[in-house]
């Protein structure tokens, strides 16, 4: 088996694992079917998005590309909450905002920008000035 084909086999025992816990803790199949169905078509609508995103990646560089992408997903996240909790739920004890920001720090924002090209990465200023100019600079 080459090792891409055993890197899918663990990915998938790794799903059929969690999926397995998830309907022995919830007793509930028909809700954690729901939570599986719209998981699984996350990822469909993630790899549509990829596989259609080349054209606006070479017009935008993909630095560019993915801050947009990122900040349209924050929209959607803020529109959500918005539109479905009460703005009192924003009131959370302080560890619960040091780990958000810790988590959006280190496990998106960091992680995406350290891909950026080698020449950009010297400064967060060189990224910044990258940004306002398109990487026409």
């Amino acid at each position: 088996m080459s090792k891409s084909g055993l890197a899918l086999a663990l990915c998938y025992a790794g799903i059929a694992a969690a999926f397995a816990h998830d309907l022995q803790v919830a007793g509930d199949a028909a809700v954690v079917s729901l939570g599986g169905g719209l998981v699984c078509a996350s990822s469909v609508s993630y790899a549509l998005d990829l596989s259609g995103s080349a054209g606006m990646i070479a017009k935008l560089g993909a630095a560019r590309c993915t801050a947009l992408v990122m900040l349209a997903a924050t929209a959607a996240t803020g529109g959500h909450f918005l539109a479905t909790q009460p703005l009192a739920a924003l009131v959370q004890p302080w560890p619960v905002y040091a780990l958000g920001a810790a988590m959006g720090l280190f496990c998106t924002v960091l992680p995406v920008f350290a891909l950026c090209p080698p020449r950009f990465a010297a400064s967060a200023a060189g990224r910044w000035r990258w940004w306002a100019c398109s990487g026409r600079c």
